[in-house]
């Protein structure tokens, strides 16, 4: 049988139709099983089935924007920006895939690179609650609590049960020593979310510099009972323990069980725990263990310089029988 070329012609173009048709299916079917993965916090496989379009499309924004935000989420923050880019050279539009890639500059403490990013998405979205927040978080970490302290405002105007996001204010108003302001957002952060240690632990820091000791080691207390593998919680209690100077909210063997306790969760890398430990066995009388743990701490590399007179004050202190106070002052 001979075909005319006609009719040839429409059985060839008939042909590439179908496997056009073939083609954009099964890509469809790849960015579905990859979000479906995704859902699933299969980040692996869904990275596979992304890349898996992308060699079947390698101009499919979507696919750049998911991959890049499953890296991303992964803690694969290069391979996060890289994905995430390509998507902006393809879609300078999409809001998405600006705001990833700034919590990927984000991830990477490159602040600067982060805000550019997030000022793009809100140009595009200015009532975007989620960059509104990194972007305050990103302003925190440049010590420019102002611009932070506006943006986390304003993202309160549209999201107030978001106990994070009291936080991050809450932060910032401390270290503009708005303590008042502070505590109250901590304090609203708790009623959102009771367990928010993150807010348990700023409060109570901020009972315990307000001479509140109990009630500040009772809220530490409480932040070791919900992260018990918070090593900074653990140092802030034992040295509350050790050198309060309220004679009763003191308490050096636990406070030796606490700062022993720290100093194993940080591998004895910290000098800080190290310090505490030996305030904690000053106070119980073993003069001994703490100056052989006071001279390991003064060794250490990382004291930063307005430390480090504290700790060879220390030093001093206990090499005459002297246990140390938070007020600074020796006690008999």
């Amino acid at each position: 049988m001979t075909f005319k070329p006609f009719s040839f012609l429409a059985l060839a173009t008939a042909l590439l139709l179908a496997t056009g048709c073939g083609h954009q299916q099964k890509i469809h079917e790849l960015l579905d099983a990859g979000t479906e993965a995704q859902d699933n916090e299969n980040y692996p496989e869904a990275i596979r089935d992304y890349s898996e379009v992308l060699k079947l499309d390698s101009k499919s924004v979507e696919a750049h924007l998911q991959r890049g935000t499953a890296f991303v989420i992964t803690g694969e923050f290069d391979r996060g920006i890289s994905d995430l880019s390509r998507a902006i050279r393809l879609d300078p539009t999409n809001a998405t895939a600006y705001e990833m890639r700034g919590y990927a500059y984000f991830g990477k403490d490159e602040q600067a690179k982060a805000l550019s990013d997030y000022n793009t998405v809100l140009g595009m979205e200015p009532d975007n609650v989620r960059v509104l927040k990194m972007r305050g978080k990103a302003f925190y970490w440049r010590r420019d609590y102002t611009n932070a302290l506006i943006d986390l405002t304003k993202a309160l105007q549209f999201e107030t049960n978001d106990a994070e996001i009291y936080d991050d204010r809450g932060q910032c108003f401390y270290q503009q020593k708005q303590v008042a302001w502070a505590t109250a957002d901590f304090d609203a952060a708790l009623r959102i979310d009771p367990e928010d240690t993150t807010a348990l632990y700023a409060r109570s820091f901020i009972l315990y510099k307000g001479g509140r000791y109990a009630e500040a080691a009772g809220g530490f207390a409480t932040v070791i009972r919900l992260k018990p593998k918070q090593v900074t919680t653990y140092n802030e209690l034992a040295w509350l323990l050790a050198t309060c100077p309220d004679d009763v909210v003191r308490n050096g063997a636990k406070a030796i069980t606490l700062a022993t306790k720290a100093c194993n969760l940080s591998k004895w890398k910290r000098y800080a725990d190290i310090d505490t430990l030996a305030a904690a066995y000053a106070e119980t009388g073993d003069f001994d263990s703490a100056l052989k743990y006071q001279k390991q701490a003064a060794e250490m590399d990382g004291i930063p310089a307005k430390n480090r007179a504290g700790v060879l004050q220390r030093l001093d202190l206990y090499s005459h029988h002297k246990p140390y106070r938070e007020s600074g002052q020796s006690a008999d």
